[in-house]
């Protein structure tokens, strides 16, 4: 198929046709699919926005293979742009655990480079919900970087759902970062939290008021 597509206009028309023969080719010749696939990914003569459906088709699959993997983490380790627009795309808790699994995503937050740190962090922040015990498990390994703090408070940020006593056991360690940036930020986070674990809230409000009184007090005994 990619030798079709090359000795055509490659316009935006061609795109439909391309994702249709793709997935037609992953259900029916498995073999010939992942020769297309990398193929497509590979070859600098396909025009970009042809390149960028299949990253994103590639990135949104539920259940991608390992052989799907062994193209991927050649992009990866090789092509800046594919990195970035397939991790943008990802979806699925089985890329996240293949990234994780395999270094990936600990080396990417330690690169340096801030938009994709910065694009991981939001990724892992949409992902929290659906997928929280892998991203839970990654953030209590999470890589010591710059303003690790924040991140990890961020992503927690995204989290719907606290059934998961680790989850409360980060929100707990991150306590102070939280309340550095603002009450409602901080409140937030409790009235969630109340759904699934009141204790925790009451004792965490007792706990607040009493710093409050002690506060107090010994500022009253400078008087």
């Amino acid at each position: 198929m990619i030798e079709v597509v090359l000795d055509q206009h490659q316009g935006l028309f061609i795109r439909p046709q391309v994702k249709q023969v793709l997935a037609y080719l992953r259900d029916s010749d498995f073999p010939t699919y992942l020769k297309e696939l990398e193929g497509f990914l590979t070859n600098s003569k396909i025009r970009f926005h042809i390149r960028l459906l299949i990253m994103n088709q590639l990135a949104f699959l539920q259940n991608p293979t390992n052989e799907e993997w062994q193209i991927v983490k050649q992009l990866l380790e090789k092509d800046d742009n594919f990195k970035k627009h397939f991790i943008d795309g990802i979806q699925s808790e089985k890329w996240l655990r293949y990234l994780i699994s395999n270094g990936f995503l600990q080396t990417f937050l330690q690169s340096g480079d801030e938009k994709l740190i910065n694009l991981i962090i939001w990724k892992l922040r949409i992902l929290i919900t659906p997928h929280a015990k892998t991203v839970i498990d990654f953030l209590q390994q999470f890589p010591n970087i710059d303003k690790k703090d924040e991140h990890v408070s961020y992503i927690l940020d995204g989290l719907d759902h606290w059934e998961d006593e680790r989850a409360i056991r980060l929100f707990q360690s991150h306590l102070p970062t939280i309340k550095s940036c603002d009450h409602l930020y901080y409140t937030h986070f409790l009235e969630r939290i109340l759904k699934f674990n009141p204790k925790v809230v009451f004792e965490m409000f007792f706990d607040d008021l009493n710093e409050k009184t002690n506060a107090i007090k010994s500022a009253g005994d400078f008087d």
